[in-house]
């Protein structure tokens, strides 16, 4: 609350009085708009690849996180030319039915509901892997609970399952509305007023840091208000996966088998399968024009980027999961929830004005900004939070007995950790550096405010050129951003395939 105990400049009372409601509303309308639709395709496709057999269920199930792969700014490029009036779509719309503008009604993409719908393709995958986790882990007694009430079995046990899957699905439906909540790519693109956009301005050309920590506070607390709803209405639901007799899948045949493997299909497609065509055609297009070396420095600069912010936040996991096993008193997992929490826009923000009020007079006025400092401080909280839980239940899984008997024949702490723990942590490291370079890989906000000025990402790269109208020559980076993150999303579904090296973030 410290920005609104300032008195206010012309500036903010400016922004009051005109754009502020419509900055709210449309923060409001997105997030909600987001979880809804997010928790609806993430809970439906991971019921249905949980509870039935059909055609292609095991390739689906895996291509269903394929959207992870595929960030946000990258769909919105892609549908925006899609789907305008001047686009393919449109086009063979009126070519076909021999019609002109004014002539039919076509939903507007560059809108808050195209925004959510984009943001939605981007983020289901959360409430699917969790959803359907908590689903393939409940017990057969629930089917023979429901058939105790004497009503429709099928109905009952569809209730009881998602109302057991509640608290998993919210954590997923959490992660979409910080996502929606935090994103300038999408809403920028297409021209959505929300608080995020408006924070990115006034930073940025209005120069306003009082102002913008105005706008970054109301954002946390509308978030963190919808958070809150969310968690009072599942009250003290929790879920329980000490399961020995699992719920059989049935066998789905005939045209009801096709017609659930094609509504399966469709968000696979929606949210992977037709941008990454539409950004292999634009990139083919543009292959005249395109400029290796410069392909190669952005490439290089991201894997640099995210290699070293990796690094750096699953080292700080591993030091404080091992200091949280050592000292049973301390629980550093609920410092760790907290950053994740938080949109990398409001984080950058925070240390920009940090730097600017305390630190500017020590004379240090490029610590946060123009190095890559500021830019690690920043990964280092945004992403903390999901590799110290893959380290500490990796740690989980060492038992403390083999600490005891280490120690028996004289072994130091630091000779139990180097020898014992860190070699059977191996995986757990691996899933968690794959984890946290994703995340950083096609991280925005934060680097695009925050990135020393000789760096530029193929996020930042794609991110101007599409604001700049011109996405043949984002195509290229794009792809290659898409390609890097794909490889990174297949070892991940790998290692989940194996329920020995199975570490949920």
């Amino acid at each position: 609350m410290w920005p609104f105990s300032v008195a206010a400049s012309e500036n903010w009372e400016h922004i009051k009085s005109t754009v502020l409601a419509s900055y709210i509303l449309g923060s409001i309308s997105v997030m909600v708009l987001v979880a809804f639709l997010s928790g609806s395709i993430g809970a439906i496709t991971a019921w249905c690849i949980a509870r039935y057999n059909f055609p292609l269920r095991g390739v689906l199930s895996w291509m269903l996180i394929l959207p992870f792969a595929m960030p946000s700014y990258i769909l919105a490029m892609s549908y925006g030319h899609l789907l305008e009036f001047a686009g393919p779509v449109q086009s063979a719309i009126r070519d076909l039915f021999e019609i002109g503008k004014g002539d039919y009604v076509f939903p507007q993409i560059r809108s808050s509901y195209g925004a959510a719908f984009i943001l939605s393709l981007a983020t289901f995958p959360y409430v699917y892997l969790l959803s359907r986790s908590a689903f393939e882990a409940q017990s057969n007694e629930w089917s023979q609970l429901a058939s105790v009430f004497g009503r429709d079995t099928w109905l009952n046990t569809l209730k009881m399952s998602f109302g057991a899957a509640r608290p998993f699905m919210a954590i997923g439906i959490s992660l979409a509305i910080i996502e929606a909540a935090a994103d300038i790519g999408v809403t920028q693109l297409f021209g959505v007023q929300t608080l995020a956009t408006g924070l990115y301005r006034q930073w940025y050309f209005g120069d306003d840091p009082l102002v913008a920590a105005r706008l970054a506070s109301i954002l946390i607390l509308i978030a963190g208000f919808l958070l809150v709803i969310e968690r009072a209405s599942r009250k003290r639901a929790q879920f329980n996966s000490n399961i020995v007799d699992k719920i059989p899948r049935q066998d789905m045949r005939g045209i009801r088998a096709w017609l659930m493997c094609f509504l399966i299909t469709l968000p696979v497609l929606l949210g992977f399968f037709i941008p990454l065509f539409w950004t292999i055609r634009m990139a083919i297009f543009n292959t005249r024009h395109l400029r290796i070396e410069r392909v190669w420095d952005a490439a290089i600069d991201s894997i640099y980027v995210s290699a070293i912010g990796a690094g750096i936040v699953v080292l700080a996991a591993i030091i404080m999961s091992s200091a949280e096993r050592n000292e049973k008193g301390i629980r550093y997992h609920i410092v760790a929830s907290l950053g994740y929490a938080v949109p990398g826009l409001v984080i950058a923000l925070g240390l920009l004005i940090f730097q600017r009020l305390l630190l500017e007079g020590m004379g240090w006025r490029l610590v946060m900004t123009g190095s890559i400092f500021g830019m690690l401080i920043a990964y280092l909280v945004r992403f903390f939070s999901p590799a110290y839980q893959t380290i500490h239940s990796g740690f989980a899984r060492i038992s403390p007995e083999m600490d005891m008997m280490a120690s028996g024949f004289g072994k130091s702490k630091w000779a139990i950790w180097r020898q014992i723990h860190m070699p059977l942590l191996r995986t757990p490291v691996f899933y968690a550096l794959l984890l946290v370079a994703i995340d950083i890989f096609k991280e925005l906000p934060a680097t695009l405010i925050l990135r020393p000025f000789d760096i530029k990402t193929l996020a930042i790269v794609v991110f101007e050129f599409a604001g700049d109208d011109r996405p043949a020559e984002a195509a290229p980076y794009a792809l290659i951003l898409i390609a890097i993150a794909l490889i990174a999303v297949y070892l991940l579904a790998k290692l989940n395939k194996e329920p020995d090296d199975k570490f949920n973030s």
